[in-house]
């Protein structure tokens, strides 16, 4: 590894900001970086109270010899770059000196480290970027640091840390994102002493990515190997049946490097084009690899974002290679292959036809009977419909709400006139809304929501830290008749629903979009807000959707809850469920008064 030194004053002010530690896993990112750098085969990080009490790092690589352990912590202290050209050509990751010093400065630190060429290492023990002892230890080659009481000389960073289940699934994130970047490396991270993560050495970028998401995925996978130039794309596009609500599932790699870049994202999006439904986005994981020069990495104080010297060229290539693949692939669009025939062999099926024909001859006039009772049984049953639907809209008139259904339109709202005018119903609204209350009043009377075992129990690939964020919904999935098991890895089995999910019981689709709505929801403490927006997500998915059409009697018991209810004003996301329009309005538009 290249020695360490403190940068001049010139070369300094080159630089972007300094490094940002805005939260625990900031943190294990950078050290993490560290530790690639030094050449590290095997990772092991530990974390104990989501990591405001302890981070950690132990890796095989290079170690430090005693002059550059003190000079690490020192501010603009780098191996990376000694003159300004240097910056227009960095190919490592991690400052070595310049995030080592920024997290020295909040925090407890211990350094261990050891060169291969020496017999002990060195320890060194910092309190606030401050030296405090140094002792000789005995341990093998490599790094090992230990951050303690993260933000204690800096409370007002602590107050806006999230829960532990977030900053603990905020460092899986960056974990597994260097674990698919680099697959020869070994990682292992440990939580309150528990192993909830490791990454086995592999030798390609498609085993890590299987290792991560589960190999249930890989048929659904369309993989994108290509070199144009001197830019290399290695890519894995999940098919369409693979997308979801959030956009977890997407990353984007530079040079090794995780970013987020909007004109990667928008090419990615432009390939798929009609592919995907509305609020669907795809999964894909993207790695392109070109000369260190033609980027600079030196844009943000993270390192989250790069520039491309040639923006207009990559753009380009991107959009090329992406399209080319999605629109080729068999996985999106399958190849139909038809039957073809010799002249013998079509003499000879036109001879079978002609058998075939004869043969269902003496049947036809049997079918052509029962064809027409059938058609007159229809008749009879559509009559009998019309009558019914005629004495219910009349016993609809004389009820005591005293309404009448004039119809549905656009099979979204129900029109229904009343005594002081006509009210239009957003059927899916009401209908959410509806549910909500009911299952609601079941929840706070204490009483057991009806659930169905399910014949064959649907299994759920997650990642670990979606797993981590839903384990803190299981007492509410519960209550709510879903029983989720752990099955091991990533794995979750579903066992049980509520009833009134009805015939998309065994919708996996539901149950993800589910998933990923729980997700985006946050930092959320008490059950009582759980409750709320469970239930309301499975209101919303259950409920009668916009575009259906409906049968008299589901309008009526719609309307009849909006007449008597008056808590179904909104939906449980606060979106109207129905408007008034007085006959006065009316009168009033059309000039009658």
């Amino acid at each position: 590894m290249a020695k360490i030194h403190i940068l001049d004053e010139n070369l300094i002010n080159k630089i972007a900001a300094g490094e940002v530690i805005e939260r625990p896993a900031s943190v294990i990112k950078e050290l993490i970086d560290n530790s690639i750098d030094a050449g590290a085969t095997e990772i092991t990080i530990f974390i104990e109270n989501a990591g405001k009490k302890k981070i950690g790092i132990i890796d095989n690589g290079c170690g430090l010899d005693e002059e550059d352990i003190f000079l690490c912590i020192e501010r603009h202290a780098t191996s990376k770059i000694k003159e300004a050209q240097d910056l227009y050509k960095i190919t490592t990751h991690g400052f070595r000196g310049e995030a080592l010093a920024s997290i020295a400065a909040v925090s407890k630190m211990t350094i261990r480290s050891k060169p291969e060429n020496a017999n002990e290492g060195i320890e060194l023990i910092i309190k606030s970027g401050i030296v405090k002892n140094k002792n000789i230890v005995g341990m093998q080659t490599g790094t090992e640091i230990i951050v303690e009481d993260l933000f204690f000389n800096t409370p007002v960073r602590k107050k806006f840390l999230k829960t532990e289940a977030t900053e603990t699934a905020h460092f899986l994130n960056v974990i597994t994102n260097h674990s698919l970047a680099y697959p020869h490396i070994n990682f292992k991270f440990y939580n309150e002493n528990k192993l909830i993560f490791e990454s086995p050495k592999v030798t390609s970028r498609l085993e890590a990515l299987l290792n991560l998401y589960g190999y249930s995925i890989k048929d659904d996978l369309i993989v994108v190997n290509k070199k144009i130039e001197d830019v290399n794309i290695e890519a894995y596009f999940g098919n369409p049946k693979l997308s979801r609500k959030s956009r977890d599932r997407q990353k984007i790699f530079v040079n090794n490097r995780f970013i987020r870049n909007t004109m990667i994202n928008a090419a990615v999006y432009n390939s798929y084009k009609t592919l995907l439904g509305v609020n669907e986005h795809p999964m894909y994981i993207v790695f392109i690899d070109l000369p260190a020069e033609q980027i600079d990495v030196n844009i943000h104080p993270t390192k989250i974002e790069v520039r491309f010297v040639d923006n207009i060229k990559i753009k380009n290539i991107l959009e090329n290679v992406f399209t080319d693949a999605l629109q080729t692939s068999e996985k999106i669009n399958p190849n139909i292959k038809l039957k073809t025939y010799s002249v013998a062999e079509l003499k000879k099926e036109q001879l079978s036809n002609i058998a075939l024909e004869l043969e269902q001859s003496s049947v036809k006039k049997i079918q052509n009977y029962s064809l027409e009772l059938e058609q007159k049984s229809d008749e009879a049953q559509q009559k009998t419909e019309n009558i019914e639907l005629a004495i219910t809209e009349k016993s609809a008139e004389n009820l005591e709400l005293n309404y009448r259904i004039i119809g549905q339109i656009n099979n979204l709202y129900i029109i229904v006139e009343c005594d002081d005018g006509i009210k239009i119903i957003d059927q899916h609204a009401a209908h959410e809304r509806i549910l909500y209350n009911k299952f609601m009043k079941i929840i706070k009377s204490k009483e057991k929501i009806e659930a169905q075992m399910l014949l064959l129990p649907l299994t759920i690939e997650l990642t670990q830290s979606e797993k981590i964020l839903i384990n803190q919904w299981l007492d509410v999935f519960e209550k709510m008749g879903m029983i989720l098991e752990d099955f091991g890895g990533n794995t979750l089995i579903l066992r049980s629903v509520p009833l009134f999910i009805g015939s998309r019981a065994d919708d996996k689709r539901l149950l993800l979009d589910l998933i990923d709505d729980i997700l985006a929801l946050g930092k959320i403490h008490t059950i009582d807000e759980k409750l709320h927006n469970i239930v309301a997500l499975m209101s919303c998915k259950s409920a009668i959707k916009s575009g259906s059409r409906l049968l008299v009697s589901e309008m009526q018991e719609i309307v009849e809850h909006i007449l008597q209810d008056k808590d179904i004003k909104t939906c449980p996301h606060g979106r109207p469920t129905f408007i008034n329009l007085s006959f006065a309005e009316l009168e009033k538009t059309f000039k009658r008064t």
